[in-house]
């Protein structure tokens, strides 16, 4: 079943006239080729720990909540053309997250690259939470308080954008992930939730997916998938747009402490 992301009107009428900012376009890793059915007949080589034989990560950032900090990256990236008009449409996001659980404070950046086929002329922002404060700063320098815009951005969450899973089966592959102990998992297409879409596409071919579970932190430390889509609209992109999606859920820094303050200009 495909879900709905939360769309953001006011967001994109305030700040459709952002500029560009040095930002990241890193790559999202092409995830392993989803296979549950073969994995279930497999020997398992590195089996997980007793309690994960099989996960759900629904939403994918559960149980995260109970980390005191931690840090952590969404990456997107489309490849394709817009449905209409058949003109190359290509975008990236790279959206980074501070969270210190104790102080209640919380950091969010979002950065845009390429044409507006996932971004809707929204570019660089940063949106700050302190308790029950919000501040939200564009790129021109502009920083508003306690609005809509500044709520929404300062709590976006992971799952609003990748989603999550309702159940995954472990391959015997365990490997460093982030500098913890990750093993991995994989799910069938009708276990995927899909969060990313502002309007749901009418076809999606899902062509691979993993999980990587951290069993010592009970949590996701990393999540990829990779999908075929036509004729949808991702994330705050106003076009329909057809080709190929991948995004990608990685977690750092576990109780590691981030000092965070407001941004430059607020």
């Amino acid at each position: 079943m495909i879900k709905r992301v939360l769309y953001i009107p006011l967001l994109i009428l305030t700040l459709a006239a952002c500029q560009f900012n040095n930002s990241s376009n890193d790559a999202v890793v092409v995830p392993t080729q989803a296979n549950p059915d073969a994995i279930r007949t497999q020997n398992a080589s590195t089996p997980p720990p007793a309690g994960f034989e099989t996960v759900a990560y629904n939403p994918i950032d559960f149980n995260r909540d109970q980390l005191p900090n931690s840090y952590y990256e969404v990456t997107v990236n489309f490849e394709g053309q817009f449905t209409e008009t058949g003109e190359e449409a290509t975008g990236s996001l790279i959206m980074r997250v501070w969270e210190d659980g104790v102080l209640r404070r919380r950091r969010v950046i979002l950065n845009f690259l390429g044409s507006e086929a996932i971004s809707g002329g929204v570019m660089n922002l940063e949106a700050v939470r302190f308790e029950n404060d919000f501040y939200l700063l564009d790129s021109n320098g502009i920083c508003t308080q306690n609005n809509d815009a500044a709520r929404e951005i300062a709590t976006l969450t992971a799952d609003r954008i990748v989603g999550g899973m309702t159940l995954a089966l472990p391959t015997g592959v365990a490997e460093d992930v982030n500098g913890y102990t990750g093993y991995q998992y994989l799910f069938d297409a009708q276990d995927l939730i899909i969060n990313i879409f502002a309007t749901a596409p009418s076809a999606v071919d899902v062509v691979g997916g993993e999980v990587w579970a951290l069993p010592e932190y009970n949590v996701a430390g990393r999540f990829g998938v990779s999908l075929n889509i036509h004729n949808a609209q991702i994330l705050f992109g106003t076009q329909p747009v057809t080709g190929t999606l991948r995004y990608q859920y990685d977690l750092f820094d576990i109780g590691e402490a981030e000092g965070i303050s407001l941004p430059n200009g607020c």
